[in-house]
């Protein structure tokens, strides 16, 4: 019980007065439940690019998402998106860093997909492609992604991931062949019902490997900056790896049980009552004091 509570009002010893970047997630965390940026928040991302720390957003949706929020925040900043499959400059619109399919299976796969009678949607870094209409899972839609329809597969293009669709028979013999010629991995691939359409089912094909951790570590890498110079902050499973990339762990008040056991501090306020708010001011106030 001590050491939970111990987590819970930030006791642990580690300093925040070095802390250069914070990497946080979007939904649940920077935004509430409802998608709405609070306003105090954008108070504090405005101090703390005063102070000299710089925030990057990581987020599972796509690139331009993010842009929107930092945009509200009036900022310009790398993004990782896509779970940490794409690394997007936001001010110069420049690829950072792609964990995408490989060009081969990429090949592979669309030689497949012409003998099922499936639709397929290509997200890459400069937008998204499909064959018969734009249809991904809820959770990726947005209206500001642009989406190209096209005739032959975009196989010149980095396909970060794929996205087929139609009934379950279909997508199924689909999966099983994909799987049964080692095309792809297990690791690599889903196979679910639409949460909102009953009877349209999706074959998912993505890197297991591209996670927001291996995209922080990247960025670090790049800038020479140190692991104990960053902080991340998040509430869910996909932020899990983001946090282990990180020198300071936050998790928010109603995050999942992963999250929580590995945070340095838990924020005792949710997303809709401005938790982040709270880390942010603990990282003002050491910069102001020059104490963690």
């Amino acid at each position: 019980m001590a050491n939970f509570f111990g987590k819970l009002f930030g006791k642990r010893t580690k300093d925040l007065k070095d802390i250069k970047i914070i990497f946080s997630d979007i939904d649940g965390t920077l935004y509430n439940r409802q998608g709405v940026l609070r306003e105090e928040t954008k108070k504090f991302t405005s101090a703390l690019q005063k102070a000299n720390v710089e925030l990057i957003l990581a987020t599972g949706r796509e690139h331009q998402v993010a842009e929107e929020a930092l945009l509200a925040l009036g900022m310009e900043a790398p993004i990782i998106s896509l779970d940490g499959a794409l690394v997007k400059d936001s001010k110069t619109g420049k690829v950072l860093y792609t964990h995408a399919i490989p060009d081969q299976k990429v090949r592979q796969i669309f030689s497949e997909i012409p003998n099922y009678n499936v639709a397929y949607t290509a997200i890459t870094p400069e937008g998204n492609f499909y064959n018969e209409q734009a249809d991904l899972p809820s959770h990726l839609q947005h209206p500001s992604v642009p989406s190209l329809k096209i005739q032959k597969a975009p196989l010149d293009k980095i396909v970060l991931r794929l996205y087929i669709t139609g009934n379950k028979p279909h997508t199924t013999a689909l999966y099983d062949a994909l799987k049964a010629k080692n095309i792809v991995s297990s690791q690599d691939i889903s196979h679910y019902e639409s949460r909102r359409e009953s009877g349209k089912w999706y074959v998912e094909i993505h890197p297991h490997k591209a996670t927001k951790g291996i995209a922080v570590q990247h960025i670090l890498e790049a800038r020479g900056i140190k692991q104990s110079e960053v902080a991340g902050i998040g509430d869910y499973r996909n932020d899990v790896d983001l946090l282990k990339a990180c020198g300071y762990r936050v998790a928010m008040a109603d995050a999942v049980a992963e999250m929580r056991d590995i945070a340095d501090f838990i924020t005792t306020k949710t997303c809709d009552e401005g938790g982040i708010e709270e880390f942010f001011t603990m990282v003002l106030k050491a910069k102001r004091n020059g104490v963690s």
